[in-house]
């Protein structure tokens, strides 16, 4: 398969699983159409990664079920290496846990584990919003103006994906204003997994 025709694939579809915990087979999984950001702009591993990112925000990859990395490129229509570098980066970000031989899986927090990832975020985020609002960024309220419209447009289109994205983008980007990338980096790896728990 060309290029191309890779781009035009992951473009418009996604994946869906009715997979319980255990091995996932071929046959659980089935790919449904679906918008998603052009691949023109950006690798495709990125765009396998982010794919991958929003089924996981849905729910439709299920917490505990292994997923075999060579079954999931086939059924997005890629060769296994995006698959498997997107995994990789997912499992830097603590997205994802990677089984050798296997494949990969997404852990299933417990209430501890979502305590500990809130109370986190509380002393961090606190502080640092607080700071901010004592000293407004008046040349990127316009920007971050935007990404409010981005949400609320996303919400009422009942776009999960779209909003807990957009969601994401407006916090780290108000953050940003804080002027500590390292803040940034971790505030948004305990924001995805905080889109890990399913007790809510």
């Amino acid at each position: 398969m060309k290029l191309q025709d890779e781009v035009a694939l992951l473009g418009f579809e996604r994946l869906q699983s009715s997979a319980r915990p255990g091995r996932v087979r071929g046959s659980q999984l089935r790919l449904e159409p679906a918008s998603f950001e052009s691949v023109l702009t950006s690798s495709l591993r990125e765009q396998v990664r982010r794919i991958i990112r929003g089924r996981i925000i849905a729910g439709d990859i299920v917490p505990g079920a292994i997923y075999s990395i060579p079954q999931f490129a086939a059924l997005l229509g890629v060769s296994a290496t995006p698959v498997r570098e997107a995994v990789l980066d997912l499992g830097n970000q603590d997205l994802v846990e990677v089984v050798r031989n296997r494949g990969f899986r997404v852990p299933d927090l417990t209430e501890r584990d979502i305590d500990e990832v809130v109370q986190l975020r509380l002393m961090l985020e606190v502080p640092a919003v607080i700071a901010i609002a004592k000293d407004p960024p008046t040349h990127q309220l316009a920007d971050l103006r935007r990404m409010t419209g981005a949400i609320t447009a996303s919400a009422q289109a009942g776009d999960l994906v779209g909003f807990v994205e957009n969601d994401r983008d407006f916090h780290l980007a108000l953050l940003s204003c804080f002027g500590n990338q390292r803040l940034v980096a971790v505030v948004g790896r305990l924001r995805d997994q905080s889109r890990l728990y399913r007790g809510l």
